[in-house]
């Protein structure tokens, strides 16, 4: 699945703020009325130091289809900024984009697959619903790379439901029949999700009752499965900490 991530990263330079100096007064007059060429003319030498600067460059050369230079002041501002930046969601929304253009490759940007997933799974670990569904689309594929694993692929997509990204009803389809054939899978994707509300990670909200929900589940799952073969493990490879025995202690915990 793939979207109009130029789309997205633009968002990223819908900022609105203010400055009492005068050498970039006229920087931010083009941030202001959107003028794209003129930031593009004008803002660079500021970018350095100012990380709503270097967000609206990202985003500038975006919409001007330049990956290449989007992606270099994404990197400047995740590599120097991003860490403090109180915004969570800005910051969650910049590694999304600075992922996607090193694992797409769009608009001349430099292409590293690897690179890309990194980046897009901090995106998704910071709470970014689009970095997630992503996930779930990427670990649901038997491809190159990442190596398909439908236990990610499942906690991704729960995730990311919800956070009010995916549709519920394909998305229920969809599992159903793999939880009929792989229910050891699903079983560990349950126990993932579970564990995601219990230390409310990836924009969730803390919460016993959810995961309490999940952990039964995949503690039924977990007995119904027998021992996964080899063909079963190369679809969802086993983790550690990832079973019937700690699903049971992890219940136990927060009963």
């Amino acid at each position: 699945m793939r979207t109009n991530y130029k789309i997205i990263i633009c968002i990223l330079s819908i900022i609105t703020f203010t400055s009492s100096y005068a050498s970039i007064s006229e920087c931010m007059d083009y941030v202001k009325s959107k003028d794209w060429d003129n930031i593009i003319k004008y803002c660079p030498e500021y970018a350095n130091d100012n990380s709503d600067i270097t967000k609206v460059l990202s985003g500038a050369y975006a919409y001007k289809y330049n990956g290449i230079k989007a992606q270099i002041y994404l990197q400047k501002y995740v590599d120097k900024f991003a860490n403090q930046d109180k915004d969570t969601g800005a910051v969650a929304l910049a590694f999304m984009s600075l992922g996607n253009y090193y694992y797409f490759g769009e608009d001349g940007a430099k292409k590293d697959i690897k690179k890309g997933l990194e980046y897009i799974t901090k995106g998704a670990q910071l709470g970014n619903s689009i970095a997630q569904e992503q996930l779930g689309n990427f670990y649901a594929i038997e491809g190159e790379y990442p190596t398909q694993n439908v236990s990610l692929s499942y906690m991704w997509f729960n995730i990311a439901w919800a956070n009010g990204e995916v549709d519920k009803k394909g998305f229920k389809r969809a599992f159903n029949t793999i939880k009929q054939q792989q229910p050891y899978c699903i079983a560990m994707g349950q126990q993932l999700v579970a564990e995601s509300y219990i230390n409310a990670g990836a924009g969730l909200s803390k919460s016993d009752n959810q995961a309490r929900k999940y952990l039964i589940q995949s503690i039924e799952l977990y007995k119904e499965s027998k021992d996964p073969n080899s063909e079963v493990l190369k679809h969802c490879p086993k983790q550690k900490g990832l079973d019937l025995a700690s699903a049971e202690k992890l219940l136990e915990k927060i009963n």
